[in-house]
C-alpha cells in the first residue's frame, strides 16, 4: 500500500466520506483502548457431548481470546 496515495472510506449506504492518512492523523485525536475478543466458537470442545452431538469444527476449549491495545 502506497500510504501517500492510500484512501480509507467509510460508508453507510447513503453517502460516503474518504480519509488520507494525513487526514487520519492530523485532523483526528488519537485514542487508545484495550478490548478483549473472545471467538464465538470457544470452549465448543465443552459442546461435545451425548446431549448436544457433536460439534463442527476444531474442538476448542479455552484460549481463543486475546487481549489487545489499540490506537
Amino acid at each position: 500500500v502506497n500510504i501517500n496515495e492510500y484512501k480509507l472510506e467509510i460508508g453507510n449506504g447513503k453517502s460516503t466520506h474518504s480519509l488520507s492518512f494525513d487526514d487520519l492523523t492530523e485532523k483526528y485525536q488519537s485514542h487508545t483502548i484495550t478490548s478483549t475478543l473472545a471467538c464465538s466458537g470457544n470452549r465448543r470442545g465443552a459442546m461435545n457431548n451425548e446431549e448436544q452431538g457433536t460439534i463442527r469444527g476444531a474442538p476448542w476449549y479455552v484460549g481463543a481470546i486475546g487481549n489487545a491495545r489499540w490506537t
